[in-house]
């Protein structure tokens, strides 16, 4: 499994897809951290891709589910992917679970 920093380095050189394919060993009964989790939301903020954002940002919430970047970097993406209903609802999330 790669190192968050060579993941965010990595990604931005590839497509973010073929990412998933090497972080995702649960089938292996590997945990991923959420450090790499957090790396690869940071690169689907830079290059909009929400598909892939949506997939990290549950992650990193499993694993810290009180991190208000995280609910905000995910409000954020919908909001530019012009999908306010959705970023609105990230925000009640977050408030419920203060």
């Amino acid at each position: 499994m790669p190192e968050p920093c060579e993941l965010g380095t990595s990604i931005r050189k590839s497509s973010l897809p073929s990412y998933l394919i090497l972080i995702i060993p649960e089938a292996d009964g590997v945990e991923v951290p959420s450090s790499v989790w957090r790396a690869l939301l940071g690169a689907c903020r830079i290059h909009n891709n929400l598909e892939v954002g949506k997939i990290a940002g549950k992650n990193v919430l499993k694993l810290e589910s009180l991190n208000s970047g995280v609910y905000m970097i995910l409000a954020e993406m919908y909001t530019a992917s012009v999908k306010r209903f959705q970023a609105e609802k990230i925000w009640y999330e977050r408030q419920k679970r203060e």
